[in-house]
């Protein structure tokens, strides 16, 4: 039986960006966070 979907349905929009009232409290948090350098590679598995 044939169902009745395409695409669209099947993916998930999600906004990713976000930018708070310059007077609230999460405002001074974003900045703070989007300021930390994120440079450093992640080496995964196990120590040496």
């Amino acid at each position: 039986m044939h169902s009745n979907c395409n695409i669209n349905q099947l993916s998930l929009n999600m906004a990713t960006f976000y930018e708070p009232e310059k007077n609230h409290q999460a405002h001074y948090i974003h900045h703070l966070v989007e300021s930390i350098d994120f440079d450093d590679s992640y080496t995964f598995g196990r120590p040496f």
